[in-house]
């Protein structure tokens, strides 16, 4: 339901699944989309790199960031 809500016409929903890869890569890889992490099983710090590189904020995973 949160991610039918989010979406808007003309954008779109990515769920990733990364094994056997390093969270920098994974962050690097995903940084040039601009989204919002909302599930993650990373580790704490690589959590709030990936969020930072996403939104430019640390705002935490699941939370709103209005």
């Amino acid at each position: 339901q949160r991610v039918r809500d989010m979406l808007q016409p003309g954008t779109a929903a990515v769920f990733v699944i990364a094994e056997k890869t390093t969270s920098d890569k994974v962050t690097e890889a995903l940084s040039k989309y601009h989204g919002t992490l909302l599930k993650t099983s990373l580790p704490h710090d690589a959590e709030r790199q990936l969020q930072e590189a996403l939104t430019g904020s640390s705002v935490p995973v699941g939370a709103s960031s209005s």
